[in-house]
């Protein structure tokens, strides 16, 4: 299955960074080339099907190792506590490259500070107090030191300072929101997330948008049928939303991308607005779908081949991985000629079970989250599909066996019957009739083949049925068995009770 790339990124509003990021890579001062040690702490599986988050440090020296260590365990534990990351964190892998500073500490240009720091990294880049710059090349370097190629670099600097910025890799302080901070970042980063707050400073050099803006959360539309996030705006809700209304309730609210008027926000105060608030609806949704744009549902199938060919003696198994979300578990559906077979991991095919000729398997996985509602890119579901060619066997001959039909069971409206089983059937053809030569009311039914009962149901009461049965394969089929007859009882009469009793003397 072919994925949009994560690098699907632009559009405006985007982070604090918002005018600056076509200067991140204009930095080229010689990369570090030095090859860092690295350390992976959490793996859930190939990193070819998974988000890699790689975490690099700047202004720790060797001797902050374990400072180092425990702020990026600590920024690990919690960034997996939110919706809908903790929904997620199946589809992540985390690893942390202990990169060193010559001194402890970044930039401060506005009170004279400056540090000699492995990635360059600096508070109030463009007048801006709390952005946070580092030099892009440098810890893009770095970060391949980690044991796979990361999806998403994170820098921490060794600073308690509130700051931090978004673009391709995002930068956070060790301020006490450092996480939230983060995770505000990643809406930016990875999720592809405008800022929702108004900020009349940035404002001022950010001119309003003329077209409908790319992000999945802000909108220059009114008009309830064109809003990109219709689908979660309940009729009720007034459209522009001007009227209070529950926090987290979704309609278009004024006020985004820094601006005040004239562009709307999805929800009254998200995570993009400000730190400490969910994601809310909207913005999970963008998340999760970003978390598909790199991770299909299917992690695995056999045979690799999608082409097959086989005898009708032989059985073929499928079998498939999937990467199930830590909250809940995907749809696994498998298709034989377009006909539902199977919910299990695997499926098999008993070939003897199907005409020869050209079949196929079809598997399909879906994500069934209640967090997403809009996906016109189908990224939730995920589909694999095998064509097999079963060739006919001009030596195969009719089952083999005597068919000995018997009654196990009469009820009123119910018999039991069995036979012992033969060799080569693929089906079972039984007929019932109401007469011993099979003239009246003649009803055939077909049973799968390996089966050795069945219970004939919803029978008339005080009838004698007539059964016989023979076995078939794509070569013929045997004689019926003899028949066999099962009468239904008469059911017993209902007790009576009287209504009037008189009595004769």
């Amino acid at each position: 299955m072919t994925r949009p790339s994560l690098e699907k990124r632009g559009g405006l509003c985007h982070a604090h960074t918002a005018g600056f990021l076509a200067i991140l890579y204009i930095l080229t001062a010689a990369p570090v080339a030095f090859a860092w040690e690295a350390t992976t702490l959490i793996s859930h599986g190939d990193p070819a099907n998974r988000i890699d988050l790689v975490i690099v440090g700047d202004g720790y020296r060797t001797q902050d190792l374990a400072k180092y260590t425990s702020d990026v365990n600590m920024i690990v534990g919690r960034f997996f506590n939110q919706t809908p990351l903790s929904n997620y964190q199946s589809h992540f892998n985390v690893h942390r490259v202990d990169v060193f500073s010559r001194e402890s500490g970044v930039d401060h240009p506005e009170y004279g500070i400056y540090k000699n720091t492995a990635l360059d990294c600096t508070f109030n880049y463009r007048g801006i107090k709390r952005l946070v710059y580092c030099n892009s090349s440098k810890a893009y370097t770095v970060a391949q030191d980690a044991p796979a190629v990361p999806d998403i670099t994170l820098v921490i600097v060794n600073d308690a300072e509130y700051g931090g910025s978004g673009g391709w890799i995002p930068v956070s302080s060790m301020h006490a929101s450092a996480v939230e901070i983060i995770l505000h970042e990643l809406g930016h980063s990875f999720a592809l997330l405008a800022d929702e707050y108004t900020d009349a400073y940035i404002a001022r050099n950010h001119p309003f948008p003329t077209t409908e803006p790319s992000r999945a959360n802000i909108t220059i539309e009114t008009e309830r049928t064109r809003i990109k996030w219709r689908a979660w705006i309940a009729p009720e809700t007034p459209v522009p939303t001007t009227t209070w209304q529950p926090a987290s309730t979704p309609g278009l609210y004024e006020g985004a991308c820094y601006l005040a008027h004239d562009i709307f926000r999805p929800t009254p105060n998200s995570k993009m607005r400000s730190l400490g608030r969910p994601y809310e609806a909207i913005n999970t949704e963008q998340f999760i779908k970003q978390v598909y744009n790199k991770v299909d549902p299917i992690d695995w199938v056999m045979p690799l081949k999608t082409e097959l060919s086989t005898d009708r003696g032989s059985y073929l198994t499928f079998r498939a991985g999937v990467v199930h979300p830590t909250s809940h578990r995907l749809i696994v559906w498998w298709f034989l000629d377009n006909r539902f077979v199977s919910s299990y991991p695997s499926y098999t095919l008993r070939a003897s079970s199907v005409a020869p000729g050209t079949h196929t398997i079809r598997l399909m996985v879906k994500d069934p989250t209640g967090l997403v509602r809009n996906d016109p890119e189908r990224l939730l579901k995920s589909e694999r599909v095998w064509t097999v060619d079963v060739a006919a066997d001009t030596d195969m001959l009719p089952p083999l066996g005597d068919l000995a039909l018997s009654v196990q069971g009469v009820s009123a409206h119910q018999v039991s019957l069995s036979w012992p089983d033969v060799t080569g059937e693929s089906s079972y053809e039984l007929e019932h009739s109401v007469s011993p030569d099979f003239t009246k009311g003649l009803v055939r039914m077909t049973i799968g083949g390996d089966t050795t009962s069945f219970q004939d149901d919803n029978l008339t009461v005080g009838t004698t049925y007539y059964y016989r049965l023979r076995a078939c394969n794509s070569a013929g089929c045997t004689d019926f068995s003899p028949a066999v007859s099962a009468s239904t009882p008469v059911a017993a009469p209902f007790f009576v009770e009287p209504t009037v009793i008189q009595v004769f003397w």
